[in-house]
């Protein structure tokens, strides 16, 4: 569990990996910007595709593990290996971090926005201050 400053907790791993070949680091949006219809790539074990269909689902009316307060929604098909996995923009912004799925909803996933998910790693030191730079810190 993964707690942040105002108490809110939530499953999630920073994994440091090292490769042979050069990678970019992936490029973070705005989840504020994000309004219900806008397309979103779902990345994880499967890749889906769908739309942004409630912007701030509040915790109390979900069964997540942790205690995040809003999740974003949308209708991507996710599983348990999907969780982890980036919710995209088709800008290829990551704007949020896929954490679930409805038990008794088919086909609706859920993400902690992105904005979450930063504020939390800069509070941990796991991220560089200036967001312009895009990488994670040792």
């Amino acid at each position: 569990m993964i707690a942040t400053s105002l108490g809110q907790t939530f499953v999630g791993a920073l994994v440091k990996i090292e490769s042979p070949v050069s990678l970019s680091p992936a490029k973070f949006g705005t989840s504020s910007l994000l309004a219900v219809g806008d397309f979103v790539l779902s990345v994880g074990n499967t890749f889906s595709m769908g739309i942004i269909s409630c912007l701030k689902r509040r915790q109390h009316d979900l069964r997540l593990e942790g205690k995040c307060e809003v999740y974003l929604q949308t209708d991507c098909c996710l599983h348990e290996g999907s969780s982890g996995g980036a919710l995209v923009n088709l800008e290829g912004e990551v704007i949020g971090l896929n954490c679930g799925h409805g038990e008794a909803e088919v086909g609706v996933g859920f993400a902690i926005p992105i904005g979450t998910v930063l504020k939390v790693m800069k509070e941990r030191r796991w991220l560089c201050e200036d967001r312009n730079e895009r990488f994670l810190a040792k």
